[in-house]
């Protein structure tokens, strides 16, 4: 049987036909394994819900979460600052790549939410990008 090109190099070389041929299956192989694990992850980015920032959690970014389909922050009654619980959260958003839909201030209140603030200044500092939704 005539061997083909990309392996009588290899022959020359003093391999066998058949540790030739397993040669090229495990690079073929490898190769199968790194095209999966990058479509996985390509897939995994994908299934990665945004989350919704703003004000009045309750009235406002709750609903507009659910009807995005998005993710929000939910405090648990734990011992720590709250504050740097929130900001710990929106850090490991932005780590995971998330997209973060912000629906902007509650336009009812005069006094801004120290955590939507903080928020705001997290992402600002890491120069993120945020889709705004407006007021």
């Amino acid at each position: 049987m005539p061997r083909p090109a990309a392996t009588a190099g290899i022959f020359a070389g003093g391999l066998s036909e058949t540790a030739a041929k397993g040669a090229m299956a495990g690079a073929v192989a490898v190769t199968e394994a790194v095209a999966r694990r990058a479509a996985k992850n390509a897939d995994e980015m994908a299934a990665k819900r945004p989350i919704a920032i703003g004000e009045n959690m309750k009235d406002r970014v709750i609903p507009t979460a659910t009807e995005l389909n998005a993710d929000y922050y939910k405090p648990r009654r734990t011992i720590g600052d709250p504050l740097r619980k929130n900001e710990r959260w929106i850090d490991d958003k932005m780590r995971e790549g998330r997209e973060i839909i912000d629906i902007g201030p509650d336009p009812k209140k005069a006094q801004r939410s120290v955590f939507y603030e903080a928020e705001k200044k997290r992402t600002y500092r890491r120069d993120y990008p945020v889709t705004g939704m407006g007021n």
